[in-house]
This record gives structure tokens, C-alpha cells and sequence, in this order.
């Protein structure tokens, strides 16, 4: 938590910029991912690492939690030892720095590792593969058909893309469309 607090400290609001989406082999990704996906395709993961791999806005940060919890035995104390995205950091996030990007956090990390991921399958690090990691699948966490990518879409438009493709802006629902 003090990095996070030094962290901010030094940040410059004027640095601050809205994401772009940009289409990589077929899938939409936030810019800044897309400019290091070279650095995520080199990242070698390790044979005890365990992947929560989801859609975006399913209802990750829960089952974050959950397997942070079955890990320790369900012991509170032992989960509240440092915020989620510490505990569990989001290898493909790569905010401004000074703040750390998933990936250098999962780096640093002793093993073994619990990592976060919104990429889809075929851009997933091949050591995920090469390494047979376990992995934590979570496709559907929202009640109905539509409240998952509503909730991704409101998130989309109203907090984090500049430029989102007309085709979100139009339906709604033409998200889960596609």
C-alpha cells in the first residue's frame, strides 16, 4: 500500500490519458496493452502458476477473492494481507508510470503465483501452455445474457475508451452480438 501511496504522490494528472481500442489478431485490446504485447508473449510463467482468466467486467475481482481464500485456508487475515491487485496482479495492465504493471509485479512475485488475465486464449504468454499451468476459467459469472456485457459496454463508454467502434454505441446488447 505504500508503494501505491508514493506511487500517486509523484503522479502527474497531466500525464493522464483515455484508453484507444485497437484490434490485434482479431480481438479489440486497450492500446497500452497492445504496445507490450511483445513483453506479455516473453513472459515466462512458471509450472505452480494458477491463471483466473475471465471476460472483462464478470465478476473476476470475486473469484479473485474466492481463490485467494480456498489458497489460505480461509483465513481472513492471511487475504487481507494486501489489496487484490497486489495479492493477484493483472499481467495485462500496464498503466503509467511510476505505478507497476502487472507484469513486473507477477515478476517480482515468489512462487507460487495466482495471475489475472482478460486476453483471450490465443494471446495468452505460450509459456501458460508450455509450462501445463493450472488454470481457473471463469466465462459466465453474470446472472443473464445481457448483464455481463452491458456492464462491460457502460464501463467501456463512460469511464475508459476514447473512440469506442460505432458498434457499441448503437445496441447495446450488440456486444454479445458480435
Amino acid at each position: 500500500m505504500e508503494y501505491l501511496r508514493r506511487a500517486l504522490e509523484e503522479f502527474d494528472p497531466r500525464l493522464l490519458k483515455r484508453s484507444k481500442l485497437v484490434e490485434v489478431e482479431g480481438t479489440s485490446l486497450l492500446d497500452s496493452t497492445a504496445a507490450n504485447l511483445e513483453l506479455l508473449r516473453n513472459f515466462k510463467a512458471q509450472p505452480d502458476d494458477l491463471l483466473i482468466c475471465t471476460y472483462p467486467k464478470a465478476g473476476t475481482t470475486w473469484v479473485q477473492e474466492i481463490v485467494d481464500m480456498v489458497q489460505h485456508g480461509g483465513d481472513k487475515q492471511k487475504c487481507a494481507r494486501a489489496p487484490i491487485y497486489e495479492r493477484i496482479p493483472f499481467i495485462d495492465l500496464f498503466p503509467m508510470k511510476p505505478i507497476s504493471s502487472g507484469l513486473e509485479m507477477a515478476e517480482a512475485m515468489p512462487s507460487p503465483r495466482t495471475l489475472k488475465s482478460h486476453l483471450p486464449v490465443q494471446l495468452l504468454p505460450p509459456s501458460f501452455w508450455e509450462q501445463n499451468c493450472k488454470g481457473q476459467s471463469c466465462l459466465r459469472c453474470f446472472l443473464n445474457k445481457s448483464s455481463g456485457p452491458n456492464s462491460y459496454i457502460f464501463y467501456l463508454t463512460n469511464i475508459l475508451i476514447e473512440d469506442l467502434p460505432p458498434i457499441f454505441k448503437v445496441i447495446p446488447s450488440a456486444y454479445y452480438m458480435v
